[in-house]
């Protein structure tokens, strides 16, 4: 039996001494998770300052994923009055007495994600009401297959990153995804509702289609007349508009004619109507659009391709980062219940995202960020060190400027894969514990208000739930917990079939792996072992492929992943290797061990990485002392003023499918 602690305390049914009374606001949960054959999940929390009477805690519980449908508070069916909780179906699994700070839930089953919601009622000497949610995982098997990603890409930028592209999708298919790219004239060469049609037209051509990866400045899409941070109302940028594959977006009323373009909002002048979404999204969706940030120290083209190098390194397992979380300001307290059920209580840090995080680095961070993305201090002469960031202050929504905060963290070479304002309303991410997609958490987020509100309260703004402005920078597909996928994977052509190879990842736990085959290497991958591989195999005879290329393979190793929340099967990224029409082999690119290259300070200094002249280099982390620029597809170091001495770049070779394992180039960085 495995034990996991998200919190370290001890779990009891009884009266807590008064400094141990908890927030008004929130519940912040302690909770631990045993798996084997009797599972359990054991749940404390503080003891709030109220009358005896108004202490009464009510936990409830459903399968993860399980959707609701409902509008109201209370319903009348089958003759009798049902409560919110049953109509989101969260069942109430315990109704406690006063003095309860504890529970234990012993009617769960192993296989199964389970999401909590704890609840106390608004209490009469002005309490608020508080709910926390987390989810926990009792040995749950692999979910390998996610369906189909619409990559809509900038047009203006496929050649120049063709490559970078390729990997990209390379990418999204190894995760499960089967990748259909749709391209678009860059904004604002082309309408919104037209980019929204050819994305509807996609749908009904494939209705797996699950989320959008808007790639690139995308067109805009502008709605409603709103201030959600407080300041001047005006229609707000919104991605939201193609995620709605159904509803009635209308041009037709009059809220101003002056401020401008950032301001207006007239009849006829595109910018929709709507502050509050029409109706439910259908699909998530995130944008990647990193043009136009002045304080930048880049061209849109480099920051594009840095974030398809990290969001590969991360993906890949080729980044370790610490699992830690970094909470500040109050605003976002709902926030931080869930944070601290899902990291734990001595992996919470509580500062401001500066100084912390130039030095420390975390999973998850959040804060009441500096408002100026062009701040040396706070955005462009340090790092912001994180992944997942919320990011909450006045004007940031509003993410075209050229100096904002949200993605100038998006823009870091080594940092920054997904960025929302929180808040207002609270965002609910806590089903990524439990291996779901950024962006399918923000779209439960987004949808809360058509959801019957089953994430309640949602903090001081829950009016706000449902609105245009809550958008998710960065790659919605991306998850809280990766893999190392098989390394050195290897392909031959033989008189019995096809034989496919490879080696153990140097890191995890190696429950089996699965084998897949396509004759298109970003779509149509089906899997070609009809059970998990054991874990000490390292080859598969593929018996039915067919005589002649192309075939693609993917080979994922299945990790079991133990976490602060219990224990799940989690599928790697997929190994690539390929046969081309009557090819008979194939392994992917070499590298040699770490080489050095002299350079001298201040100088910009094209670098002779190894097999670049016939392979993409992709930059898994990059110098900390110094910046690489890129010239016509190679990286080009520059040293940080003053600095003498060695730095180092991690990368890998790539050549259109496979990649080499990782290697280092060590820069020597002379005075003169």
């Amino acid at each position: 039996m495995i034990r996991f602690n998200i919190l370290i305390l001890v779990v009891f049914l009884c009266f807590v001494a008064p400094q141990a009374y908890g927030s008004r606001s929130a519940i912040n949960m302690d909770v631990q998770v045993e798996t084997g054959a009797q599972p359990s999940v054991h749940l404390s929390w503080s003891r709030q300052r109220a009358a005896a009477s108004e202490l009464q805690v009510t936990v409830y519980r459903r399968e993860l994923g399980v959707k609701s449908a409902i509008w109201y508070r209370n319903i009348l069916q089958d003759g009798r009055l049902r409560s919110f909780a049953e109509m989101t179906l969260f069942e109430p699994v315990a109704v406690l007495p006063p003095s309860a700070t504890g529970f234990t839930d012993t009617q769960v089953e192993r296989g199964k994600h389970y999401e909590y919601r704890v609840h106390r009622p608004e209490l009469a000497n002005r309490y608020n009401e508080a709910a926390t949610y987390f989810v926990v995982s009792l040995d749950v098997p692999v979910v390998d297959q996610h369906g189909t990603i619409l990559l809509v890409v900038d047009e203006t930028l496929v050649e120049d990153l063709a490559d970078d592209l390729r990997l990209l999708e390379l990418d999204l298919a190894g995760d499960g995804w089967s990748v259909t790219r749709l391209l678009t004239p860059r904004h604002p060469q082309q309408d919104p509702q037209d980019l929204h049609r050819a994305i509807r037209e996609a749908v009904r051509a494939d209705p797996e289609i699950q989320g959008l990866y808007l790639f690139g400045h995308v067109p805009v899409a502008r709605s409603g007349f709103l201030a959600p941070d407080g300041h001047q109302n005006g229609p707000h940028e919104t991605d939201l508009y193609y995620a709605d594959l159904t509803g009635a977006w209308t041009d037709l009323q009059f809220f101003s004619d002056s401020g401008g373009e950032s301001r207006s909002n007239v009849p006829r002048d595109g910018r929709f109507d709507h502050s509050s979404l029409p109706k439910a999204i259908d699909v998530m969706v995130g944008r990647v659009d990193l043009s136009r940030l002045s304080a930048a120290r880049k061209s849109e083209l480099e920051l594009l391709r840095d974030y398809v190098h990290k969001a590969h390194a991360w993906r890949n397992g080729d980044r370790q980062v610490p699992y830690r979380v970094l909470l500040n300001s109050s605003h976002l307290f709902q926030e931080h219940t869930w944070a601290r059920a899902m990291f734990g209580k001595d992996r919470v840090m509580e500062a401001a995202f500066q100084p912390e995080l130039n030095t420390e680095a975390y999973l998850w961070a959040m804060d009441f960020g500096h408002w100026d993305g062009g701040s040396e201090e706070h955005y462009v002469g340090v790092q912001n060190r994180a992944q997942f960031f919320l990011n909450f202050g006045s004007g940031k929504q509003k993410w075209m400027g050229g100096k904002n905060a949200m993605r100038m963290l998006l823009a870091q070479p080594d940092w920054g894969l997904t960025v929302g304002w929180g808040a207002r309303p609270a965002w609910h991410m806590h089903q990524m514990a439990a291996g779901w997609t950024v962006g399918q958490s923000h779209l439960r987020t987004v949808n809360n208000a058509f959801n019957g509100r089953e994430f309640y309260p949602g903090g001081r703004y829950a009016h706000l739930e449902s609105q245009v402005h809550i958008n998710l920078m960065g790659d919605p597909t991306l998850r809280l917990h990766v893999a190392a996928p098989p390394k050195v994977p290897a392909v031959v052509r033989g008189s019995e079939g096809v034989v496919l190879s490879w080696e153990a990842p140097d890191e995890g736990v190696i429950e089996g792996y699965l084998v897949y085959r396509s004759d298109h290497p970003v779509s149509g991958y089906q899997r070609i072992t009809e059970s998990m591989l054991e874990p000490d195999v390292r080859s598969y005879l593929d018996v039915s492929a067919a005589a002649a290329g192309p075939l693609y393979y993917q080979i994922r190793a299945v990790h079991r992943n133990e976490t602060r929340s219990g224990v799940y099967q989690l599928a790697s990224r997929a190994a690539y290797v390929w046969l081309a029409e009557q090819a008979v082999e194939y392994r992917p690119p070499v590298v040699p061990p770490a080489v050095e290259q002299q350079v001298v300070a201040g100088e910009s200094v094209v670098l002779q990485v190894p097999g670049a002249s016939d392979h993409h280099v992709v930059i898994l982390q990059h110098p900390e002392q110094g910046q690489i620029r890129w010239e016509k597809g190679m990286p080009v170091y520059v040293s940080e003023p003053g600095f003498s001495g060695s730095d180092t770049l991690v990368y890998r070779l790539f050549d259109g499918v496979g990649l080499s394992e990782p290697s280092l180039l060590i820069v020597q960085v002379s005075a003169n």
